[in-house]
């Protein structure tokens, strides 16, 4: 009985570690990002590991406008922004909301920390919201 009980528990908390997390979460990691930009992506390019769920993607940007930038970014930088997109089951997926596709061309917002400037690659950028550091929800 106890042990039927124990496996329970643990199978419904292990659903709970991949469940989408509340708005205010991600609100909360917008506010405490570093870097709040609108950018407008120059190139967006991922790796093509097709028997993978999870591939990386790497952004170039123009920077359009600085809401807050703890770095000193200004508007006209270029940023590279590197990331890991998660690509859900066909069948059905109950988690975090997976890092987006972005497209050539479209503008957004971004929320991260800035985490290294080099020669050849400029100034490098992480999301710092998850799913949601391209898109605000704060007003």
């Amino acid at each position: 009985m106890i042990a039927r009980f124990t496996a329970i528990l643990f199978v419904a908390s292990a659903g709970m570690l991949f469940a989408e997390i509340s708005p205010v979460y991600y609100r909360e990691m917008q506010e405490k990002a570093s870097e709040r930009l609108k950018i407008k992506v120059v190139d967006f390019s991922r790796d093509w590991y097709f028997w993978r769920s999870e591939r990386k993607a790497t952004v170039v940007a123009e920077v359009t406008a600085v809401v807050k930038s703890k770095s000193g970014i200004t508007p006209g930088n270029r940023v590279r922004i590197e990331y890991v997109i998660f690509y859900p089951p066909s069948n059905g997926w109950a988690g975090p909301r997976p890092m987006p596709e972005l497209q050539e061309g479209g503008e957004y917002d971004f929320f991260g920390e800035r985490t290294d400037v080099t020669k050849d690659k400029g100034i490098l950028l992480e999301p710092g919201a998850r799913g949601y550091s391209f898109e605000s929800l704060l007003p």
